[in-house]
């Protein structure tokens, strides 16, 4: 008797946690068009750096920018890489000097986002 109470009970979490799911899910999808169109905006407003990348087509912007304006460089990365451009880095820079300084590295890679110009149009 007590389990036949529990069952009508149950039926009725199961559909709402249905609906929760359902609901959630939609609005997941509205936040990933915001932040795809917010990463778009973000990137056109950051001027490319003139020195990285020459690849025809695309516009290179450092992570450095990217974070100072307030954007989230994991989203940007998986974003530019969804878009078809790519993360890259550039090379350590060692100090040319002999004696007890030779080969000490003054600066790490820094990292940069090589964007294709059509994914920054649309």
């Amino acid at each position: 008797m007590l389990t036949r109470a529990l069952r009508p009970a149950a039926r009725r979490t199961s559909t709402s946690a249905i609906r929760l799911v359902a609901s959630a899910t939609s609005r997941c999808a509205i936040l990933e068009r915001v932040t795809e169109n917010e990463i778009r905006a973000l990137l056109a407003s950051i001027p490319p750096s003139p020195f990285l990348d020459k690849t025809p087509g695309t516009v290179a912007v450092l992570r450095s920018r990217v974070e100072e304006a307030g954007g989230d460089p994991d989203s940007v990365a998986r974003w530019v890489e969804a878009q078809g451009g790519r993360v890259d880095r550039t090379q350590p820079f060692r100090l040319p000097a002999q004696g007890p300084n030779f080969g000490r590295k003054i600066s790490d890679g820094e990292a940069f986002y090589v964007v294709p110009t059509e994914a920054l149009a649309e």
